[in-house]
């Protein structure tokens, strides 16, 4: 019967997580967080998952991605020209912190404007990003997803061509140093 329990498509999900909390992860901090959980405690500052609200099954709905959405100034004058200027004249700080630059088609930076930020716990994400995909064309949504459940491995896997190339230049330097 044990021998049975281990095989199965759910073997995985049963090893990485028991009782809501990931088992089987090397954790970050002396183990305190997994690198996931650092980056929604330090990057998102614990902001909360927006589905509170409607019910959100997350573990204290903690955000673990953000989702922010963008709109050109030039798109946002035409749709309210009156508001864009009025909030311009209020408080110019505020709107120079949303103010973003995006490269447009013909390569030159173009000015957008932060009209939402959305934070959603594991457990509402899905539906978030989906939500974002049905936006208005004319809006530029980034996700921010943070670091994956699996750490980051580097590591030195020898030289590149661009160090060749320097090697080569510093030989060609030394060698025409020595005949001087």
């Amino acid at each position: 019967m044990s021998s049975m329990h281990n095989k199965g498509p759910n073997r995985e999900a049963r090893r990485a997580t028991k009782g809501g909390e990931i088992i089987h992860r090397e954790k970050l901090f002396g183990g305190k967080f997994t690198a996931e959980e650092a980056h929604a405690a330090h990057v998102f500052k614990g902001q909360k998952c927006a589905g509170i609200e409607a019910g959100c099954i997350g573990k204290l709905g903690i955000g673990s991605i953000v989702i922010r959405t963008f709109m050109s100034v030039k798109d946002l004058k035409a749709r309210d020209p009156n508001g864009f200027g009025l909030l311009c004249e209020i408080d110019p700080d505020a709107v120079a912190r949303m103010l973003v630059s995006f490269k447009g088609s013909d390569g030159r930076p173009v000015p957008y404007v932060r009209i939402a930020t959305v934070y959603a716990c594991k457990h509402c994400a899905a539906a978030a990003e989906r939500a974002a995909a049905h936006g208005p064309s004319y809006a530029v949504v980034e996700i921010d997803r943070g670091p994956g459940a699996d750490p980051i491995v580097s590591g030195y896997s020898g030289p590149t061509a661009a160090d060749r190339v320097t090697q080569e230049l510093v030989e060609t330097a030394v060698s025409n140093m020595k005949e001087n």
